[in-house]
């Protein structure tokens, strides 16, 4: 045998060793890209959750949470639940309330059914430190107010 046709054979397949070792090279790439631009998504998630945990946790003001939704329409409507298992989880052991008590929360359609504004005797007889007021007409979950609840009944002005 000469040596020219003992490579013959790898001089017939360079072109596709070369076509399958580019291909390599792109995919790796493209997972790189792929996995710096899902981490930088998850620092970001990260970011707001950490920013909301603190919405909670400053609300409840060491007591129990009670969430209040608004302007939550169409699509928009699934956020609430993420935002009050979140709660739940977060200040577990506490209680966060959404609804009147012994009300079955799976859903946004049970959430926002049962939601209601409280009043104060039934925030102080339920542990309950603050409302975190959740709005949702910009297109997102934001919290719009925390309404500290105080332990004394809050005095009117007369009129």
């Amino acid at each position: 045998m000469t040596q020219q046709s003992q490579h013959s054979p790898l001089r017939q397949n360079l072109p596709i060793i070369l076509a399958v070792l580019v291909l390599v090279s792109m995919a790796s790439a493209d997972v790189l890209d792929w996995r710096r631009r899902n981490t930088e998504d998850y620092y970001k998630y990260m970011n707001a959750k950490n920013a909301w945990d603190e919405y909670y946790t400053r609300a409840a003001n060491g007591k129990g949470l009670f969430l209040r939704f608004e302007n939550f329409e169409g699509p928009l409507r699934g956020q609430t639940t993420s935002e009050y298992f979140r709660a739940v989880y977060l200040l577990y052991p506490g209680p966060v309330f959404a609804s009147h008590d012994g009300v079955c929360i799976n859903n946004a359609e049970q959430l926002l059914g049962a939601n209601f504004q409280p009043d104060h005797q039934w925030m102080v007889d339920r542990g309950i430190g603050g409302i975190l007021i959740v709005d949702g007409s910009m297109g997102f979950a934001n919290p719009a107010a925390i309404l500290p609840v105080s332990t004394t009944q809050p005095t009117t002005n007369p009129q």
